[in-house]
């Protein structure tokens, strides 16, 4: 361990300053080919090759990886797992368990970026091949400090890459807090309740094809003004959201929530402002239904999860000591009124779905660059832009509720 702090002080010695923000130093070194980061009192420092400073895709998306392990405090926790090594040396089990830790941060990292809209998760995954391709062997991994790609093993690679090609918004993220109490369980029950777990999830896990969503499509109603389209991206949205049990329970929560608190204010909000009833969807996309407050950078909060400028915006108080956001009736009525809004303003209902997302700014120089209004064709200018084809997959699962059964 050491050795390991000593040659990351020479790394920092041998690199050149990129950027700092705050305590956070982001630095360039000659040598090595694979983005990391560590961690010392009062101070976090990331480490990006020279090669990547050329690409400024795959620099943006290392960089952002790096300060999400900073996000989660990984780098402090390795400090704590090389401790942890010495105290658990003799139980066969402390090693792998340690070794899935250190699985679960890059995940945690990846889905993170993916789920806060940061990255592209196609240009991710293309971005961790690029980084793969360029190391033909595995680096030297120090001691208290993590790293893009590390471990350069096929099967953990394989497993990020299909993770980034389905990820989905609201599935559980692996949080450090939890990791002592998860190596003492661990460690107490060993690795047989992993397999036995993993060996149930695949003989339960579904694959919904485009055929299954055009079944599902005949059973939509009242959506004539909204821009349903069953196409690769809507399947894709749908596999994230019923593909693995875990996340058919997620959905089946949701729409139970609905149900019985919520449906009532929302059906009569959209009759009140003329919007069709499978907006519904809507909610149970950004929250599942769950009057919540977000702590990530955004801070949105609420069932249709406003963020505090666009609540201000809509008359909804938003300051210390108060937030109307957690008010169902408030933010409800603000949603239907700016969904309402968009659609008078745009004349399109599917613009102004995007526009509650991606705010009317975007969505203005969107039209201008495509010259188009059509709703996809501003979803496949931009990236193939998650949020249409997640309100869609939203619609026909309340359509069909026994698919998550």
């Amino acid at each position: 361990m050491g050795r390991d702090l000593k040659l990351l002080a020479q790394i920092t010695k041998d690199s050149f300053v990129v950027k700092k923000i705050g305590r956070i130093e982001i630095l360039a070194h000659d040598k090595i080919t694979i983005p990391l980061t560590f961690w010392t009192p009062n101070h976090a420092t990331i480490v990006i090759p020279t090669t990547m400073l050329a690409d400024s895709n795959i620099f943006r998306m290392s960089v952002l990886h790096e300060l999400q392990h900073q996000r989660q405090r990984d780098p402090v926790w390795m400090f704590i797992l090389e401790i942890f090594k010495v105290f658990g040396f003799l139980n066969p089990i402390a090693k792998i368990w340690i070794r899935r830790i250190t699985d679960l941060q890059e995940f945690a990292c990846d889905e993170t970026l993916v789920d806060r809209s940061k990255v592209n998760s196609r240009q991710y995954a293309r971005c961790l091949l690029q980084v793969a391709e360029s190391t033909l062997q595995p680096e030297f991994a120090p001691a208290c400090a993590t790293g893009l790609l590390f471990r350069m093993e096929r099967y953990q690679l394989k497993r990020r890459i299909k993770m980034l090609l389905s990820i989905n918004k609201n599935q559980m993220r692996t949080r450090s807090n939890l990791w002592p109490k998860l190596m003492v369980f661990a460690l107490l029950l060993g690795g047989a309740a992993y397999a036995t777990k993993a060996i149930a999830q695949a003989q339960t896990d579904r694959t919904i094809t485009l055929e299954d969503a055009n079944a599902m499509a005949k059973n939509l109603s009242g959506t004539e003004d909204i821009p349903v389209a069953i196409n690769d991206l809507v399947v894709k949205e749908l596999n994230n959201y019923l593909g693995a049990p875990a996340k058919r329970q997620a959905m089946k929560d949701g729409m139970a929530r609905m149900i019985k608190d919520y449906q009532a204010t929302v059906d009569s909000m959209l009759t009140q402002y003329q919007l069709p009833k499978a907006l519904e969807a809507v909610p149970l996309i950004e929250s599942r239904y769950q009057n919540l407050k977000e702590s990530g950078s955004m801070h949105s909060a609420g069932i249709w999860q406003f963020i505090p400028p666009t609540a201000r915006r809509m008359g909804i108080a938003v300051h210390e000591g108060k937030d109307e956001r957690l008010n169902v009736e408030k933010l409800t009525d603000a949603a239907g009124r700016l969904i309402k809004a968009n659609e008078l303003f745009y004349n399109n209902l599917g613009l102004s779905i995007l526009a509650f997302n991606w705010g009317e700014s975007k969505v203005n120089h969107m039209l201008g660059q495509t010259r188009s209004r059509d709703p996809w064709v501003l979803v496949q200018a931009n990236g193939n832009d998650s949020y249409l084809p997640k309100i869609i997959a939203g619609m026909l699962i309340i359509a069909n509720p026994k698919v998550v059964e």
